[in-house]
């Protein structure tokens, strides 16, 4: 088990409650008044961990990004604020972002999102630099 990795029966009581979440909020999320709204896709790591909440392994990450970037969903964060703001069509668009600056962004992420045309923000924790 890494650093990262939780017991067995607290990583199923996440998922459990992930996919609660997740259920619950989809009829929302599909009805016909939030069909052309912004979706932020936040993660943390990049890295093959057994039961981490926070890491899609790099595999995962390219099935996703290649999604993305087949249907032209992605753009970058000044395009969002436009669309936020109305001053840009709402459209389905994407916007990927990473939190705390975890070393395999740049290690496994970035090349996965140069590869595919994402453009995506970092949101680094400045006592971790150095």
């Amino acid at each position: 088990m890494s650093e990262h990795s939780i017991g067995l029966k607290r990583w199923i009581a996440k998922k459990a409650a992930r996919l609660g979440v997740a259920g619950g909020s989809l009829p929302l999320t599909m009805s016909r008044g939030h069909a052309d709204r912004l979706r932020v896709l936040t993660y943390h790591r990049f890295v093959d961990e057994a039961r981490s909440p926070f890491s899609v392994s790099p595999a995962v990450l390219e099935r996703q990004m290649a999604w993305l970037a087949g249907k032209g969903l992605a753009v970058g964060t000044e395009a969002a604020a436009e669309i936020a703001a109305g001053t840009a069509p709402n459209r389905r668009a994407v916007v990927v972002t990473m939190d705390d600056g975890d070393p395999s962004v740049i290690d496994n992420a970035a090349p996965v999102f140069e590869r595919h045309g994402i453009p995506y923000a970092v949101y680094v924790i400045p006592g971790r630099i150095g």
